[in-house]
């Protein structure tokens, strides 16, 4: 199996980062602090957990270790806040999720450079993962004004029955690293468009976009509480999402096991669950996004030629990915692939990447 790592630890921030940083501290989005009830908190107990650069390891800022007391404070104000934002009507609603729509994109390129620092993201593809992301609130904003209901024929003619929709209450958001800003807002859109709120739990690995977009919605008039973001001890805050009987639903993408474990414990107490779990790891994929894509493929496999010359073309390719900053182009050939790992008898291609345990991983490409 070929093994390589990608990341330079030097200690220092580079010119990059610095320059990346300063633009997004003047507008306020390099947000370092949990949001419970409209305000921005640090772990009750002090304790904290580094963001870093992936391209060079550099600690980017320290975020809050959260847990068990400070989630079940934010569904509290999240249920709280549900009283006044499930009654507002449809168009209040769809005004304020409008602005956050325009506010989004009007910070897009700040956003972008967040997404690459924390991330990894090439600069281009996160500053289009920002217009897509944006999107979905677009989308949710018109879709809040039109949430119909039904009506059923009778079966007694002195009878009328219809169906109205409402808002099932606190939804548990739970999203991955490799979508940092999509991921929130497809989840977080629909749930605000009918009048539900939201307690945000971002990957502990990459927070800073899921701040600086909740930042964002603060600006847009989305009241305290309704959305509020939680991050650090994982099975903590997760276990308190699905023992809370004021969290109506979850919602969540990732893996698979994490996904199964959702689901047992989200029946204990009776929630609808929105699992986008897909492949067992989603460590596991293609090329794109360095493998970082719910729709990248896991395996091929070969048909004539062999797999010998498959492992060889594979070898090629692989040498042409490119590693370090993605805030540029200047960046060397990541792979110079001696050996391939490769069953000829499965026919199956295997190139693996790894990557320091305090880091964000690369991949694992699966050919």
């Amino acid at each position: 199996m070929f093994t390589l790592s990608l990341w330079d630890f030097n200690g220092q921030m580079s010119m990059a980062t610095q320059s990346a940083v300063s633009t997004l501290s003047d507008p306020g989005l390099l947000r370092s602090q949990g949001l419970i009830g409209g305000k921005w908190v640090q772990a009750y107990d002090g304790k904290t957990i580094q963001v870093n650069n992936p391209a060079t390891g550099e600690v980017i800022t320290n975020v809050p270790c959260m847990g068990r007391k400070e989630t079940t404070d934010a569904i509290s104000s999240a249920s709280e806040a549900f009283k006044t934002w499930s009654k507002l009507t449809a168009n209040e609603r769809s005004k304020c999720l409008r602005k956050w729509y325009d506010l989004l994109i009007a910070h897009k390129e700040v956003l972008g450079k967040l997404i690459t620092l924390e991330q990894g993201k090439p600069l281009k593809e996160a500053i289009g993962e920002v217009t897509y992301g944006a999107n979905f609130i677009d989308f949710y904003a018109e879709e809040a004004k039109r949430i119909y209901g039904d009506i059923i024929p009778a079966t007694l003619t002195d009878r009328r029955l219809f169906v109205i929709k409402q808002p099932v209450g606190v939804v548990g958001a739970i999203t991955p690293w490799n979508f940092l800003l999509a991921m929130i807002t497809r989840k977080v859109g629909p749930a605000l468009a009918c009048g539900c709120t939201v307690v945000i739990k971002p990957s502990e690995l990459t927070p800073l976009t899921a701040l600086a977009a909740v930042e964002l919605s603060i600006q847009a008039g989305i009241p305290p509480g309704a959305v509020n973001v939680v991050m650090g001890n994982a099975s903590e805050i997760g276990d308190t999402l699905l023992e809370s009987s004021q969290v109506r639903k979850i919602t969540f993408t990732g893996s698979m096991a994490v996904g199964k474990k959702l689901m047992a414990g989200a029946a204990q107490t009776v929630k609808k669950v929105h699992n986008g779990c897909r492949i067992p790891r989603m460590e596991s994929g293609a090329d794109m996004f360095r493998g970082q894509d719910c729709y990248a493929y896991n395996h091929n496999l070969s048909v004539p030629p062999p797999a010998t010359e498959m492992a060889h073309a594979t070898t090629v390719a692989a040498s042409m990915l490119l590693s370090g900053s993605t805030m540029s182009n200047n960046r060397e050939p990541a792979l110079s692939a001696n050996s391939l790992f490769f069953s000829s008898s499965a026919t199956s291609l295997f190139l693996s990447v790894s990557a320091p345990s305090n880091c964000t991983p690369v991949g694992l490409l699966k050919l």
